[in-house]
């Protein structure tokens, strides 16, 4: 991914009048006002990866761009529900509460080690924080083959079909290793996720 698809965007209004220097200044700067990119009419679209590793991503839709706002992590023994709680604690106080979220068929499975699937956890933890929730079901994930060629043509931007996007370095450190660092190798599959690095 080329590096003119990250852009540290920051509200320096914002982050220059909370009293950075004294302790009471410092209490909630982390948060959605230091983003100078976020639309605050627009509804913020959400998207998971569940298990182990959980991670969400916030992004909203732009004129000629979609800006990848923030992103958070949470390695095991964190759970989903706490994934999404650091959302919901980064954007307290967001005016538009309408989020939109996204998922597939990850999110809606059960098995024997949660009793409720990941996709009703995510949405009573956003409920539970006055988000108003827009359930978007997107089906089966599209195949790794599918996946790379839609990516290639995204962040390449030479395909009119396809908005560019732009991430917030500030805000996206391990999903942007997570790009940088993500393989594939040719099959007689089609294109296959490489994970020697993973191993």
């Amino acid at each position: 991914v080329s590096q003119s698809r990250y852009e540290c965007s920051v509200n320096y209004d914002y982050i220059d009048n909370i009293g950075f220097y004294l302790p009471e200044g410092i209490k909630g700067k982390d948060s959605w006002r230091k983003d100078k990119e976020t639309r605050l009419d627009q509804p913020l679209n959400i998207a998971m990866d569940y298990g182990k590793f959980n991670c969400l991503v916030v992004s909203q839709k732009g004129i000629t761009v979609n800006d990848i706002h923030s992103s958070f992590v949470g390695v095991s023994p964190m759970l989903c529900k706490d994934v999404v709680q650091q959302f919901c604690d980064y954007y307290k106080g967001f005016p538009n509460r309408r989020v939109i979220y996204h998922y597939d068929q990850t999110a809606i499975a059960k098995d024997g080690k949660i009793e409720e699937s990941y996709k009703d956890q995510v949405v009573s933890i956003l409920k539970k924080n006055d988000f108003e929730v827009v359930e978007n079901y997107i089906g089966q994930a599209y195949s790794h083959d599918s996946k790379y060629i839609l990516f290639t043509a995204v962040f390449k931007e030479d395909d009119k079909r396809y908005k560019g996007v732009r991430i917030n370095r500030a805000n996206n450190r391990y999903l942007i290793i997570s790009l940088q660092n993500a393989g594939a190798i040719s099959t007689s599959k089609g294109i296959q996720k490489d994970k020697k690095r993973e191993r």
